[in-house]
């Protein structure tokens, strides 16, 4: 396993709570250990304590590249740091960024690292990553009396100093914020245009949008749920770019687990890696309604219309990724992945035909037209309608143009192929355009 693969399970779980405040303890990490209580650190990081930061931080330097040793533990550390921050660990996080951005020693921070010659993208990403930890404290007083968010803007403005748009990826995330609205509605459509995110994204914004999240009541739960999940892409854009930077691949492409946009999974049935929309799978994930869901539990099988508009040239992985993305909200899990050859146990179908010359009976390669029928209540599919239902079939082979096979599985699987990122954050999707425009249906995660 790789050192980056390790982390799967931490960065899948990266979350961003809309809560006012969090209060930090501002202690070292020998004490931090102490202070924390075992059961209030979340799982996911738990393998990273325990085998110690100071070495995960040397495995994940240890990779070929073209940076020194030394910018390549830097990077590590202000990776780690995200990832912690993102698993609502921020003292962890302040004590490992503290030393790459501050030039005083401190008391939870120890010796200050900024009269070593520091590569100027390292010094610009941790001042980036200093002032998301004191977004995340929130309107709590903290350091020099100061409220989190006053101490974020004054990072935010030390980043700006060290020419952050030149190297920090400000327009990818940018970019990924503004596809993101297009899950949302026109609301977080409208904040992204009126803010020009995708070619001036900057800091501020997210510190001003959570602010106002927290605290305005008549903020709409559409807008506080972007608002969340703007910071979660936010911090998956910058782990990414640590890791990039120091040599290795693009999670994007490499890492099992969805991160930002693209999932990738690698079919055991033919050993060939294959690289799914995961934007695509989320929205489709956030068609299948309540009704849909219900059906399903009580029959085994549902129909769902128009899941697809139209198919492109990449025919094949948006039909697996729109099948991915029903399949987690059908079978209700966190993710789901491609079931392996030979199963004889209870799996996920998706029968998603492309064309109007395709016949879904005859996709369902091994199951009698009769058995075919005995499940098909929703009359013939039409062009980007899909099929699913539950079989005991042993002779599925992971997916063809037309027909897929799903099982759940955990986020830090390797084999995940998509991950709902609103899994366990808001209720069903509604039945009607009035639930939604309500937001009757949402459970409240603030």
């Amino acid at each position: 396993m790789s050192p980056i693969s390790s982390l799967s399970g931490a960065i899948s779980s990266i979350q961003w709570p809309l809560m006012p405040s969090m209060p930090m303890y501002y202690e070292p990490l020998s004490s931090l250990q102490t202070l924390r209580q075992p059961a209030s650190i979340p799982s996911s990081v738990q393998p990273i304590l325990q085998q110690g930061i100071s070495e995960s931080l040397t495995e994940l330097a240890n990779v070929p590249s073209d940076k020194d040793e030394n910018t390549r533990r830097h990077l590590s550390s202000i990776a780690l740091a995200l990832v912690f921050l993102g698993n609502g660990l921020p003292d962890e996080a302040h004590d490992i960024i503290t030393p790459l951005s501050w030039n005083e020693d401190t008391y939870f921070g120890g010796y200050t690292l900024m009269n070593q010659n520091l590569d100027p993208t390292v010094i610009a990403l941790a001042s980036y990553t200093h002032a998301l930890v004191h977004r995340r404290e929130g309107f709590a007083q903290g350091e020099f009396g100061m409220m989190g968010y006053q101490n974020a803007n004054y990072w935010a403005n030390a980043a700006n100093a060290r020419n952050v748009n030149d190297v920090l990826p400000l327009k990818d995330i940018g970019k990924r914020i503004m596809n993101l609205s297009k899950e949302f509605g026109s609301e977080s459509i409208a904040w992204c245009e009126a803010n020009n995110v995708v070619s001036n994204f900057d800091v501020t914004l997210l510190h001003r949008l959570m602010a106002d999240a927290c605290r305005d009541e008549n903020m709409s739960g559409e807008m506080k749920e972007f608002a969340q999940n703007a910071c979660e892409v936010e911090l998956k854009t910058l782990i990414d770019f640590c890791f990039t930077e120091m040599g290795y691949e693009s999670m994007l492409a490499q890492n099992s687990v969805e991160i930002i946009g693209i999932g990738t999974v690698r079919n055991e049935a033919s050993a060939v890696e294959i690289r799914i929309d995961a934007d695509l799978a989320q929205a489709v994930a956030n068609k299948v309604s309540s009704a849909h869901i219900g059906a399903f539990q009580s029959s085994k099988c549902v129909t769902l219309r128009n899941v697809m508009q139209k198919r492109s040239d990449n025919s094949m992985n948006e039909a697996l990724a729109a099948a991915a993305g029903a399949a987690c909200r059908l079978l209700g899990v966190a993710s789901v992945k491609l079931n392996a050859v030979g199963t004889s146990k209870e799996v996920l179908h998706i029968i998603l035909p492309w064309n109007e010359e395709e016949n879904a009976l005859e996709a369902m390669e091994g199951i009698s037209s009769t058995e075919a029928k005995a499940f098909y209540g929703g009359g013939d599919l039409s062009q980007g309608d899909a099929f699913a239902f539950i079989c005991t079939k042993e002779n599925n082979s992971g997916s063809n143009d037309c027909l897929f096979y799903f099982v759940p599985c955990d986020p830090s699987d390797g084999d995940a192929i998509f991950v709902d990122r609103f899994f366990g954050k808001r209720g069903d999707t509604p039945t009607s355009v009035l639930q939604w425009s309500k937001g009757t249906i949402h459970k409240k995660s603030y």
